[in-house]
């Protein structure tokens, strides 16, 4: 039996100025990453593309977990979408699903992994740990 399940999490935006784009990173990534820059993950060059704006989204999408999101504000979805991202606005919900099994697959029976749900909008304001 495997100590890794399927979760789901129910994420609401309380705040009343700040638009979240929020997804699951392994917390070794995110923190390499937070120390040395999106470029110091494995296989970062430096000439990824960046958007006008500074975006790095392309460049976090190769280290963000899938999930499937299945529903936003007063109703769940009839079918689920697999993601890597998405984006919360003020007094918005966000209901997803994500498959620890999944990701820790090649794990051994004492080894764990930590994963962290990161707010990787423009101006970073929060990040919490699963």
């Amino acid at each position: 039996m495997s100590l890794y399940q399927v979760t789901g999490f129910r994420v609401l935006n309380g705040s009343n100025a700040r638009v979240y784009r929020l997804r699951v990173m392994k917390y070794e990534n995110f923190k390499k990453e937070n120390e040395d820059g999106i470029n110091s993950l494995e296989g970062g060059t430096g000439d990824d593309p960046i958007d006008e704006a500074g975006d790095h989204r392309n460049q976090y999408d190769r280290y963000s977990a899938p999930f499937l999101r299945i529903g936003k504000d007063s109703w769940l979805w009839s079918e689920a979408m697999e993601m890597k991202t998405f984006v919360i606005a003020m007094a918005k919900r966000a209901d997803f699903v994500v498959d620890f099994g999944a990701l820790a697959e090649g794990l051994g029976e004492i080894e764990t992994q930590e994963f962290v749900l990161v707010n990787t909008s423009a101006i970073r304001s929060a990040s919490a740990r699963c």
